[in-house]
């Protein structure tokens, strides 16, 4: 039983992977406009938000799929998977916004 819900999940995580991909280039665009508003709108440019959000990101994806595989009860994927869907499109999304150098 244990390895048939295993199973499962991981069927679930790779159906859930173009939601991940989604939500990175919607956060890569999102975060590409963010950009190009502040450096010609002459606004304030930090290397330390993005270097602790591209910092952030690989770990939300990661700890996300392995806590949902490592769940001992059912639930439904949408609960969790949803909003760490959410997060790591956010924090592609800071971490493109606040990118100094020209790309």
């Amino acid at each position: 039983y244990v390895t048939l819900m295993t199973l499962t999940r991981c069927v679930i995580l790779v159906l859930t992977a173009p939601l991940f991909v989604m939500a990175a280039l919607v956060g890569f665009v999102d975060g590409l406009v963010r950009r190009d508003l502040r450096r010609f709108g002459a606004g304030r440019e930090s290397a330390f938000i993005y270097h602790h959000a591209k910092r952030a990101v690989t770990p939300i994806f990661i700890i996300g799929w392995l806590i949902y595989l490592s769940v001992p009860f059912s639930f439904h994927p949408n609960v969790f998977l949803l909003p760490c869907a959410v997060l790591f499109g956010l924090m592609i999304s800071i971490a493109t916004g606040s990118f100094k150098k020209y790309l």
